[in-house]
């Protein structure tokens, strides 16, 4: 098997466009650290063991009273495939009645939910509930493979589609006015692949 870093050598000059997207805006400068609760959503999606919708609202407001920067709820994925993130839709639309989660996010805190692709973008919308900036979840989490095997193990596309496809929906969240945070998945290594070359992270 071709080790990644012989193949992204090849792919490197379809990835500089998609680069030269991803590096446009001026790099964000934080003063304090940050912290991102993924309970919820990575957390919970492995689990055998599925919450319901109450347990669920009651896990995120004891990680609200904690008080991270935010809070990544949820995944909008296909049920079968990830059972424990079937009522995504209904999570974040509750949200959006509790009193708690509005004063929160009043104060500054974010609510996210992750995407794997456009599909999971459409979703995520309906989840806000056509509440524009009153909804609670405010932000769209975007993830990247960054070596070929996950990538189309994970989200079933070679890498550089799988980047695409990503910056696709950046710059359809950005036009709609949610915030986005993206993640370089494997980028110190790989399980399928070992070492992953530092020019495709």
């Amino acid at each position: 098997m071709l080790r990644h870093s012989q193949r992204s050598l090849a792919a490197a000059p379809a990835l500089r466009p998609l680069a030269r997207r991803a590096i446009a805006a001026p790099a964000r400068r934080f003063s304090s650290a940050l912290i991102h609760e993924v309970t919820p959503r990575d957390g919970l999606q492995n689990e055998k063991a599925i919450l319901s919708l109450d347990q669920k609202l009651g896990l995120v407001r004891r990680l609200v009273e904690s008080q991270p920067d935010s809070i990544e709820l949820t995944s909008f994925v296909r049920a079968d495939i990830i059972p424990a993130m079937a009522d995504s839709t209904d999570l974040c639309l509750a949200l959006n009645d509790a009193d708690w989660a509005l004063e929160a996010k009043a104060k500054g805190m974010h609510f996210a939910g992750l995407v794997p692709n456009v599909k999971g973008y459409e979703q995520l919308l309906k989840a806000r509930g056509g509440r524009g900036g009153d909804a609670v979840l405010d932000t769209v989490v975007c993830i990247v493979s960054c070596s070929d095997s996950h990538s189309r193990a994970n989200v079933r596309r070679p890498f550089t589609e799988a980047l695409e496809a990503t910056c696709t929906i950046i710059d359809r969240a950005k036009e709609e006015g949610l915030r986005v945070q993206a993640y370089a998945s494997l980028a110190f290594g790989c399980p399928l692949e070992g070492d992953v070359d530092p020019d495709v992270v």
